[in-house]
């Protein structure tokens, strides 16, 4: 457990939320480049930023046209969409008559933090085509959170990852349609250049219909610190899913992975749902409580042999992870965990046919990724004139409460996403209260804490109601863990102090 803990100890969300009114600045979409050129020119004479805690604040059900590239140089950037209901504002590409897509529509620099929060990331531009990434971290020591966002119709990648010992924190978010079908090789979600990565955490989210890979990590040197990946859904990768590096620290749990390699697979090596290259000494991989399956359907769909080439086609069902992982897995206690349960979602997409077809004979038409079933969005299809489909409804990942599935969480939870609050408030699952990180909220068995000030905590206190204290704990350390199965289900208040005898409270519910 303390390895779980050492990166939700690192977590920043605070670097998000708890900006004041007065920090806020509401954008109007009343022109293009609007958005850019107000961050931009957001300086004072000498180039500091105005209000480095400033928020710029995105209006609901309308379209911010961007003129350019948003830079995130060396100051934290939050962007986030306002209050209340209706569809999130959508981010699109109108560049100046004969001008280029840019490659990337955000860009981290060194030692900058972007949050962005609510909003819809659209990486088909008004002409029909298509930036490579949506977001691109290029700056060591960076930081990058995405929380209750959409990002879609990006040509190569959702999260370019060109920078060392970068924290990348994606949460309660849909990200779909990750590269063009006529260039499968490039599409993937996460796409690591052979960095190291500090750490990386990906929570409740549905990632699906992505052409090549879940995950690339470039090369052996591209490790990565702490990772965790937990309780998402993922649908339909068509080359591979997952290829990690070696990593210090790495938890994929409560996932649900769908239709991994739907593209199949021609040559001579197999390939996998989940591989990792190497391992070093000292490696932690804890890989438990997932469902990984192929539906039957996407099998179906491969041609026996490739028409150009003449060679069987291969499905990965049935040998999920490579040899390195696999042992990892089956030397651990929580081997037995992971299951493979074929799931009836209640809207999934159907196998992308022109697309497998196209892979194995040259002469088959290629197409873009079938969302026919779906009603796209009446006023952001109209944006430009082109007649190109943008959607705000997504394809429905629930299942049946009476599958397996539904209770295989390692607390008993169902597996996969839950994004059925999308565009409301985030449950308070995590929260930050005075720099001080706690998860969860609400706790079932253990409470993990940490200074995000790096200062070190001195005493732990959980009262009643009625002021009375039930539980303390002393400590010297930046974190700890508060082990509470013992405590009775109720609503409590959660203080702490430090070394300095700065105090925080917050209201803690326990189940």
């Amino acid at each position: 457990m303390k390895k779980i803990f050492t990166l939700f100890a690192i977590l920043c969300f605070c670097g998000w939320v708890q900006a004041q009114d007065g920090n806020e600045l509401i954008v109007e979409p009343t022109d293009v480049g609007i958005l850019d050129q107000t961050i931009i020119g957001d300086t004072t004479a000498t180039g500091e930023r105005n209000n480095p805690d400033r928020v710029y604040v995105l209006r609901r059900g309308v379209p911010y046209l961007i003129g350019q590239t948003i830079e995130a140089e060396d100051f934290h950037l939050r962007i986030k969409a306002e209050d209340g209901d209706g569809a999130k504002p959508i981010l699109i590409f109108n560049v100046a008559a004969g001008g280029d897509i840019p490659s990337q529509m955000f860009v981290v620099g060194t030692g900058a933090h972007l949050s962005l929060s609510g909003l819809h990331i659209a990486g088909q531009d008004i002409l029909g085509r298509y930036t490579n990434r949506l977001i691109r971290i290029n700056g060591d020591k960076s930081k990058t959170t995405v929380d209750d966002c959409i990002l879609d119709e990006s040509g190569q990648s959702g999260f370019r990852l060109n920078a060392d010992s970068i924290k990348v924190f994606i949460s309660n978010s849909i990200v779909t349609r990750m590269g063009q079908l006529n260039d499968p090789n490039n599409g993937r979600f996460l796409d690591n250049r052979g960095h190291p990565i500090d750490s990386l955490w990906v929570y409740n989210c549905i990632i699906y219909d992505v052409t090549s890979r879940i995950y690339r990590h470039g090369n052996d040197d591209a490790y990565l610190h702490h990772a965790i990946i937990d309780q998402n859904t993922f649908f339909g990768s068509g080359q591979w899913g997952f290829t990690f590096s070696p990593s210090d620290e790495l938890t994929f749990t409560n996932n649900i992975v769908a239709n991994p390699v739907f593209l199949g697979y021609a040559d001579s090596l197999p390939r996998y749902a989940m591989t990792i290259d190497t391992f070093r000494d000292g490696d932690f991989v804890d890989v438990s409580f997932n469902n990984i399956f192929t539906n039957p359907e996407f099998d179906a769909a491969l041609p026996p042999v490739s028409s150009d080439t003449g060679d069987s086609i291969k499905s990965v069902n049935g040998a999920y992870f490579g040899p390195q992982i696999s042992n990892a897995i089956m030397a651990s206690a929580s081997a037995t965990t992971n299951i493979n349960e074929v799931l009836e979602f209640a809207n999934a997409p159907n196998p992308q046919q022109d697309f497998i077809d196209a892979t194995y004979d040259s002469t088959a038409m290629e197409t873009s990724w079938d969302f026919s079933d779906l009603a796209p969005d009446d006023t952001y299809s109209a944006i430009g004139g082109q007649g190109i489909d943008r959607y705000t409804t997504f394809h429905d990942f629930t299942y049946s409460e009476n599958a397996t599935s539904f209770t295989a969480g390692n607390q008993g939870q169902k597996l996969g996403a839950d994004l059925s609050n999308l565009g409301t408030a985030v449950k308070e699952d995590f929260f930050v209260r005075d720099n001080i990180l706690y998860y969860p909220n609400p706790v079932q068995n253990q409470l993990f804490i940490q200074n995000l000030d790096k200062a070190e905590l001195s005493l732990i206190e959980i009262y009643d109601l009625r002021g009375v204290p039930v539980r303390q704990q002393r400590v010297k350390s930046e974190s700890a863990v508060f082990n509470l199965p013992n405590l009775p289900t109720g609503t409590y208040v959660l203080t702490i102090r430090d070394s300095a005898g700065k105090v925080s409270s917050r209201k803690l519910i326990k189940n």
